[in-house]
């Protein structure tokens, strides 16, 4: 009788975790829901170059993904400031600062704490997320690997970041206060 127990509790403990898994599962495929094929390409010579592209049907996929997706092409006027020898550079002008606070938001609201929280960062910083900093954030975002610290244990690579601002006054503030 009780091997028949532990058997049961094994059975409905493997459920409950296929369950989980495949809700997880569903999730993750439900950020690729309307599109309808994937490309890479690559060249050796003159550069090495890697290319991918996505095709997709802008109304079938998730809302929450569109304003990612859906942007206009535009010029890349980074390269102008990017070192020639770099090993990988990413650029994008599809960075959506509102709609990743407005989903950040969205998750925060299932914490208890999370609002008070960012109240009392915002206090510190001495301003609002949603009126001064992403506001002040645009849309093109890059970086790229600049060098690797060797030495010890474990070689940690440094990055440059960059973004483009709107308000240098916000983020003169902002950085000020995270390199404190």
């Amino acid at each position: 009788a009780q091997g028949s127990g532990l058997v049961n509790m094994n059975n409905s403990a493997d459920q409950a975790m296929k369950d989980r898994f495949q809700a997880q599962w569903d999730r993750m495929l439900q950020q690729f829901q309307g599109v309808g094929g994937l490309g890479f390409s690559s060249q050796i010579k003159p550069v090495l170059r890697f290319d991918s592209h996505v095709s997709f049907d802008p109304n079938q996929i998730s809302q929450d993904y569109v304003p990612f997706y859906t942007c206009a092409p535009q010029g890349n006027e980074t390269l102008n400031f990017i070192p020639k020898n770099v090993l990988h550079y990413q650029w994008s002008n599809c960075f959506k600062a509102d709609h990743i606070w407005g989903q950040f938001k969205k998750e925060l609201a299932k914490a208890d704490s999370a609002q008070a929280n960012v109240t009392q960062y915002e206090q510190m910083l001495g301003l609002s997320i949603d009126n001064d900093i992403v506001p002040a954030i645009g849309e093109e975002i890059g970086g790229y690997p600049q060098d690797v610290q060797l030495g010890g244990v474990f070689p940690p690579p440094k990055f440059l970041f960059f973004v483009k601002v709107h308000n240098n006054a916000v983020m003169d503030k902002l950085l000020g206060f995270l390199a404190n």
